[in-house]
């Protein structure tokens, strides 16, 4: 149940990349790095379709709450020679740690496997954190699962021509209430191009 905090299996990651199709030149934040297996597979791509020079070109972010995953991240991050990055540790719901002037830095791209069905993330924590208003617009979760505060936040991250891809609980697409809300408003807003 925990595996998602810090592993995803390396074909889940190699698809979403390709989906993504990250390019040099730009930038790549994952809000729930775990140990930057998304970071490292998405600097990979770059290298293989266009050469390590211009991979190097590609700029990588990453948050996580947890220190010693935050270690494994670096230590894996430099056991693959990537050195365009920037790693913070911070809890992203609350307080993202990556801005420009008064908001969020937003990105070219956007990935993650942010931890499913997370509890304690209600309306009220969440309002407690910077940005909420912005980063929380289509609605709050309830606080047995912090799955679509975790999607409106890699939203909003993204650029104006960003793309995000995101591992999330099957539930997220199927369950009511305050979450199907959410949904709703996203999808006519019509932010979502595929679900596998």
């Amino acid at each position: 149940a925990k595996e998602g905090e810090v592993y995803t299996p390396r074909e889940v990651i190699r698809l979403m990349v390709e989906i993504l199709k990250p390019k040099p030149g730009k930038t790549l934040y994952d809000p729930a790095m775990g140990s930057g297996g998304m970071l490292i597979i998405s600097y990979q791509y770059v290298a293989k379709n266009f050469g390590k020079e211009e991979a190097d070109k590609l700029t990588l972010y990453g948050q996580e709450v947890n220190g010693k995953t935050l270690a494994l991240a670096k230590m894996n991050i430099l056991i693959h020679d990537i050195k365009n990055i920037n790693l913070i540790q911070g809890d992203t719901l609350l307080f993202p740690k990556f801005k420009t002037g008064s908001f969020i830095k937003q990105f070219d791209y956007v990935i993650a496997n942010p931890p499913w069905n997370q509890d304690g993330y209600n309306e009220e924590t969440l309002k407690k954190g910077e940005f909420w208003r912005e980063r929380y617009q289509f609605g709050f979760p309830t606080k047995q699962s912090a799955d679509w505060a975790w999607i409106q936040h890699m939203l909003t991250s993204a650029n104006e021509n960003g793309k995000v891809a995101v591992v999330i609980d099957t539930g997220a697409v199927s369950r009511g209430g305050r979450e199907k809300a959410i949904r709703q408003k996203i999808l006519e807003r019509d932010l979502f191009e595929c679900v596998i």
